[in-house]
């Protein structure tokens, strides 16, 4: 698939402003893991326990967003669809379980990251398919 130069340099704007809004949610996802973490330490039953499972979690998160970011690098559109309904059903069992509006706006927040990290991954794999990048 070939396209002109205003085309591929469209795209790239496009893949930069998505890349942009990444590290925008980042920041918001970032916020929530704070404010969770601050719920875990007032909340009475909190233990040494309960902050080293919240680091796990958060570490986990980290690792998952780098894997997702080369998966956006690479256009592996397939990989981030399937990581999204995973965060989409989490979602959904943490609203059906009755957690807390600041756990759920926390999943959420990951359901909206990737899913822009999926319009990225479909910027990048069309200027991959354009031989552009």
């Amino acid at each position: 698939v070939q396209c002109t130069q205003a085309e591929a340099e469209e795209k790239k704007a496009m893949l930069a402003a998505a890349k942009k809004e990444l590290m925008e949610l980042d920041n918001e996802i970032g916020k929530h893991e704070k404010s969770l973490g601050a719920d875990e330490d007032t909340a009475d039953e909190a233990e040494a326990d309960d902050d080293d499972g919240m680091g796990e979690k958060l570490a986990g998160w980290e690792k998952r967003k780098a894997k997702y970011t080369s998966y956006i690098d690479k256009g592996k559109i397939e990989k981030l669809e399937k990581a999204c309904e995973k965060q989409k059903a989490k979602l959904e069992k943490a609203k059906a379980k009755g957690k807390s509006e600041a756990y759920i706006a926390y999943k959420a927040a990951k359901v909206e990251w990737t899913e822009k990290a999926i319009k990225a991954a479909k910027i990048m794999k069309g200027l991959m398919d354009a031989g552009l990048a």
